[in-house]
């Protein structure tokens, strides 16, 4: 969808412009399909009433708008034709970034020859109206220098005389789909006569302030038609003498025009007086409709507020469904712990049983290594014994062997040999004895291991019982 927004300082020229772009395929406006009556001119007419400019809509009149844009969505390309949307232009441009502006420009000496014309307001002078000039294309050329690659900026008389041209223009920048051959270019008269630009121009010249917007137009201008080299188009220099009593003589001539005209003008101040009088109604109607809105966005704000209220319950029905389910889930896991520990508490008991068991026989093992211990050491003072008489015999035989040798000290040979024979024999029992001692030095030392081990047995298995005993405690603190 692409829109296009045909606005300027010329009603005719917009008037004949939006007809060739018809010609061309550009569908016309289409009013709100709920109110037929509310067009894109009632909205310009209803919103540009102040003289603030640009003009800022309600947010009412927004909606409007965007409704507006909305009932010719299914176009393709469409337009209107407002002179007032010079006030709305920024407005539309943040709106929708597809509509694109044609905008239409007069000149001063234009703008001035307006007030020679029959429609003229009679309390405007020139110098209001340049005034009024001024602050119109100020507007179109600040917004069109803002957006070039969405406006195009031609003089209203160029597009009059020029319309294929300027539709083949906006369909080449714009890439849009029309046919500027279907245009037909259709003789139309030229607002003013060669005497109001005269007179006209004569005026402005007593203005210079405006030269300079005039010259900043004409640098930004898309041109339709061949430029001229002055800066006022020639149509605007000073008219030959028999050009002016031409245009005189023809206004004279038309003084039997002037009743006729004046008829007109009286029906056309009755067809203005009814038109206020449907403007009156329609505007009751649009009041109506308005309060209507209202009722209808008061509904709406209650059928929200009822709505959020039904959310906001719904979401506290949420979380009390949510706590209740983490409070079965904490019950649920409490249970869980519960078993655990009764499971826990059985294999505990299951294996006290057990190092009770093993405590009853690692006290009966070691009441039999005990027992052990006693019978070797009982043995070993056996042994003792018998070594001690064995010594003493010895003590007793070698006692005796020195008697003999005493008294026998003068013995011959035979006895020395007989003695040699003693003392070979006492050497066998001395090795005899250090084996003897030997033996018994390492039935010691087997009996001190074993008793060690026995002790550390005896230990490790009294540990055990106190690591049973503690278990017990533990499972009786537990219970």
């Amino acid at each position: 969808m692409t829109p296009i927004c045909i606005t300027g300082a010329d009603a005719q020229a917009l008037n004949h412009l939006a007809q060739a772009l018809q010609g061309a395929g550009v569908a016309p406006a289409q009013p709100l399909q709920r109110d037929v009556a509310l067009s894109l001119h009632v909205w310009h007419q209803r919103v540009c009433q102040s003289d603030t400019s640009p003009v800022v809509p309600s947010r009412l009149w927004e909606q409007v708008a965007i409704d507006l844009l909305l009932a010719n969505i299914d176009q393709p390309v469409w337009s209107w034709a407002d002179a007032r949307s010079i006030d709305a232009l920024d407005f539309w441009a943040q709106l929708d970034t597809n509509i694109r502006f044609v905008l239409l420009c007069q000149t001063p000496q234009q703008a001035v020859a307006d007030l020679f014309t029959a429609h003229a307001d009679p309390g405007v002078d020139e110098a209001r109206q340049l005034q009024l000039w001024q602050q119109r294309h100020q507007a179109l050329l600040r917004f069109h220098l803002r957006h070039p690659e969405r406006s195009v900026l031609v003089w209203a008389d160029q597009a009059q005389q020029a319309p294929q041209t300027l539709v083949a223009h906006i369909a080449q920048q714009w890439q849009l789909p029309l046919q500027p051959d279907a245009v037909t270019p259709a003789a139309q008269p030229l607002p003013h006569n060669a005497v109001q630009l005269q007179l006209a121009a004569q005026l402005v010249a007593r203005h210079p302030q405006y030269q300079e917007l005039e010259r900043e137009l004409y640098a930004s201008m898309q041109p339709l038609l061949a430029a001229p080299a002055d800066p006022v188009p020639t149509q605007f220099a000073v008219a030959s003498a028999q050009q002016l009593v031409q245009h005189y003589l023809q206004l004279a001539d038309r003084s039997s025009e002037q009743a006729a005209l004046q008829q007109q003008q009286h029906k056309a101040d009755n067809l203005l007086q009814e038109l206020h009088r449907v403007q009156e109604q329609l505007e009751a109607i649009t009041q109506a409709q308005q309060i209507e809105v209202a009722a209808k966005a008061d509904a709406l704000k209650r059928l929200e507020a009822e709505t959020q209220a039904k959310i906001e319950l719904q979401t506290r029905l949420d979380a009390e469904t949510k706590a209740k389910q983490a409070e079965a889930a904490a019950k649920a896991e409490a249970l869980q712990q519960r078993d655990a520990q009764a499971k826990a508490q059985s294999e505990l008991q299951t294996k006290l049983d057990t190092l009770t068991q093993a405590n009853t026989k690692t006290v009966a093992d070691l009441q039999e290594a005990q027992q052990e211990g006693e019978l070797l050491l009982q043995q070993l003072h056996q042994v003792q014994e018998e070594l001690e008489k064995h010594y003493l015999s010895h003590q007793a035989l070698q006692t005796e062997l020195q008697a003999k040798l005493a008294e026998e000290s003068k013995a011959k040979q035979a006895e020395t040999a007989a003695k040699a024979e003693a003392l070979k024999q006492r050497d066998a029992e001395a090795q005899a004895k250090a084996a003897l001692q030997k033996t018994t030095a390492d039935l010691q030392a087997q009996l001190a291991a074993e008793t060690k081990a026995k002790q550390a047995e005896t230990a490790a298995k009294a540990e055990a019982l106190k690591q049973c005993d503690a278990e017990a405690q533990a499972k009786a603190a537990l219970q």
